[in-house]
C-alpha cells in the first residue's frame, strides 16, 4: 500500500504541474487518451520517477518490515507495482521509450529499497 499511496502523491503532484487541458473529460477513455498524446516528456518523466521512488520505499517497507529475506519482500513489492504500471502502459498510449522504461524502473528501485532496508543499522 504504502508504494501505491507515494505513486498516486507523485501523479497528482504531476497533475498540478501539468494539468490537462481545459474542458478534458478524463472520464472519456478517448479523451484522455488524446490529452496524453500531448503530455510533455517532463510529465511522463516524473511519472517514472513516481513508479521509481513507489517501488524503492514501498520495497524499502516491505524489507524493513517483512521480517527474513528483506529483498524477496522488497521484490514482490516491486513486481506488484509493475503489474499496475503494466496494466498502465496496455490502456494508455505512451511514447515507446516511457513504455521501455516503465518496463524496466520497478524491479531495480525496489531492489534498491529491499537492499537500503535491509541493511542493519550500527
Amino acid at each position: 500500500m504504502v508504494g501505491f499511496v507515494v505513486v498516486f502523491g507523485v501523479e497528482t503532484l504531476n497533475g498540478r504541474i501539468h494539468p490537462p487541458p481545459a474542458g478534458v473529460d478524463l472520464a472519456d477513455p478517448a479523451a484522455l487518451r488524446a490529452a496524453m498524446a500531448d503530455l510533455p516528456a517532463s510529465a511522463l518523466v516524473i511519472v517514472l520517477a513516481g513508479w521509481a521512488l513507489g517501488s524503492c520505499i514501498g520495497g524499502s517497507v516491505a524489507a524493513k518490515f517483512g521480517g527474513t529475506r528483506p529483498v524477496r519482500n522488497a521484490l514482490i513489492v516491486g513486481a506488484i507495482l509493475m503489474a499496475a504500471g503494466v496494466t498502465n502502459l496496455f490502456m494508455l498510449p505512451h511514447p515507446l521509450w516511457f513504455n521501455v522504461l516503465g518496463l524496466i524502473v520497478f524491479l531495480p528501485a525496489a531492489w534498491a529499497g529491499g537492499r537500503i532496508a535491509g541493511r542493519p543499522v550500527h
